[in-house]
């Protein structure tokens, strides 16, 4: 079986098989190089708590005792990368499950002439480094890559709609920067205009001088630079159109420093184009 995407949602597919069919062997691939810091937020309702419990109970376990409890549902609040952790690690104590980084489809041909017959698929790779995989056979290909999925387009389904909204997520360490952060609540959402939202994760109860933030800009014209744009530009874009008095206001040197002090550069240089699919108007999903 391949699994295409080293998310969570290719993770837990992951384990899921091996447990449910110990005799079968899993290729699961990412196309980032590196499983680096990434994300904010995520919340592990019951129902994940449910599925977590008959796939991989070690990462509930785990999950339960770092997590927030939010009492009025039960879930629990996680920083994303954490709950990616968590699975990765049992992932990587599966025999079964072999994982490869840095790497992409290019082709994937069916063995039985077109991909709507029920037959092993014959997928041909692409890998960032060096290392050369030779192509294989698969019983079964599985797409976990997200909205903007690579194996929607080989199975040539609707490409997703954008949104016209662009989300940023990270973390800033407020142990050394931002300390007064310790004492927001769970959850602080401070908008700016219509545009701007800015919020924020307070993780400090069980991991701390953890802060996770999401930056959103909606309402993106097609005339804005959006690909190029980072939070600090739209930040500042905003900023040069308020007053000096509005300005002292210490919200804005909260965001400008939060961005200036994140976990990593990189995560100022990338984005999430927010995007649907209308599964009403698609006839051949499954």
């Amino acid at each position: 079986v391949l699994i295409v995407g080293g998310g969570l949602a290719g993770l837990a597919t992951a384990l899921a098989l091996v447990r449910r069919r110990p005799d079968i062997h899993v290729v699961l691939m990412e196309k980032r190089p590196h499983l680096d810091h990434r994300g904010a937020t995520f919340g592990l309702a019951l129902n994940g708590q449910i599925c977590l419990e008959e796939i991989a109970p070690l990462v509930l376990k785990e999950l339960k005792e770092i997590g927030i409890l939010m009492p009025s549902t039960g879930g629990y609040m996680l920083p994303w990368w954490k709950v990616r952790d968590a699975l990765l690690k049992q992932v990587q104590a599966q025999h079964q499950i072999e994982v490869y980084l840095g790497c992409t489809i290019q082709s994937i041909e069916s063995t039985g002439g077109t991909l709507e017959k029920d037959a092993p698929l014959k997928v041909s790779f692409d890998y960032s480094s060096s290392r050369t995989i030779e192509p294989q056979i698969f019983d079964v290909v599985i797409g976990a890559d997200g909205v903007h999925s690579q194996m929607r387009n080989f199975l040539q389904l609707p490409p997703p709609v954008p949104t016209r909204t662009r989300v940023w997520r990270g973390s800033v360490d407020t142990l050394t920067h931002n300390q007064h952060f310790q004492d927001y609540p769970i959850g602080k959402m401070i908008g700016f205009g219509d545009r701007i939202i800015m919020s924020y994760f307070n993780f400090h109860s069980k991991l701390p001088g953890t802060t996770a933030w999401v930056f959103t800009c909606k309402n993106i014209h097609d005339d804005d630079d959006a690909s190029t744009k980072t939070p600090l530009d739209w930040m500042q874009e905003y900023m040069a159109t308020q007053s000096e008095e509005e300005l002292k206001d210490s919200k804005y040197a909260d965001v400008l420093t939060t961005l200036k002090n994140t976990h990593g550069p990189d995560d100022l240089t990338w984005s999430t184009e927010m995007a649907v699919v209308d599964l009403n108007t698609t006839e051949n999903w499954g």
